[in-house]
């Protein structure tokens, strides 16, 4: 008998209580972040918002990364077990009709019940973006960033950061981590004319750090620091050690890798 044989497709609705992966991309630009807090608007709660207006009833979904305000997302990744039956197709459409222009779903589909969108991650992709040129249309996603960069110290601060480092002085306080160590697989910057883009690939990522690092890099970079405090600011495993954080708006959680 053919392994397929009971799999639901696309023409197939999905049994009720099923596991459902929603890919979703965001603008963050009005959103309090990610996580549902009290009075503020985050994406968590729009979406949440949205499933209880096609399904009927609440539900609580669990996300792959958390955002913070003004951060943006390309492949953010919720969990979430639906008690109503839909297709794939039919849930991400009618999710599409209910949830606010600046959210977007880009997928749905049904994964096995231990399938959790944060713990079965195995790693995330950032990119921060530097223009230094004045700009209109992308004044919301980028960092019109105006200081003289030197690209070599940029990559020689994204080369020392790359393997598994403690990130604590590039780290907010956060309560629900027990530990500040993260393993960096990929650590690059690329210029393009006068656009610089910063990617970082771990396996997982402490608050604020993405935008910590970009800031304290860019100090370096532009003669604020000396070259020789990176390793003195990435070691001495203190906050106030680094510099102050990138804008939120040149943030982007890009994909998650499962």
């Amino acid at each position: 008998m053919s392994s397929e044989v009971g799999r639901p497709t696309n023409a197939d609705a999905v049994p009720a209580m099923a596991n459902w992966k929603i890919t979703l991309e965001y603008d963050g630009t009005d959103f309090s972040g990610w996580q549902i807090q009290p009075n503020a608007r985050t994406v968590q709660e729009e979406l949440e918002r949205g499933l209880a207006q096609i399904t009927g009833g609440s539900v609580r979904v669990a996300g792959a990364g958390r955002t913070d305000s003004g951060v943006h997302a390309a492949g953010q990744v919720a969990s979430v077990a639906l008690e109503k039956e839909f297709r794939p197709e039919a849930l991400q459409r009618s999710l599409n009709g209910v949830l606010p222009h600046d959210v977007v779903v880009l997928g749905t589909e049904v994964v096995p019940q231990e399938f959790h969108a944060r713990f079965s991650a195995h790693a995330r992709h950032y990119q921060y973006t530097i223009l230094q040129r004045p700009t209109a249309l992308e004044r919301r996603f980028v960092w019109n960033c105006p200081y003289r960069l030197n690209d070599d110290l940029l990559e020689r601060c994204a080369a020392r950061i790359r393997g598994e480092h403690a990130f604590t002085s590039f780290a907010k306080f956060d309560a629900e981590t027990d530990h500040d160590v993260c393993r960096v697989a990929e650590a690059v910057w690329t210029r393009n004319e006068g656009r610089l883009e910063f990617s970082i690939t771990a396996n997982r990522f402490l608050y604020g750090m993405v935008r910590a690092l970009v800031g304290t890099m860019v100090d370096v970079a532009r003669g604020y620091r000396p070259w020789e405090d990176w390793e003195t600011i990435l070691t001495a495993k203190d906050r106030r050690a680094a510099g102050a954080s990138a804008p939120a708006q040149g943030l982007c959680l890009m994909s998650i890798m499962y």
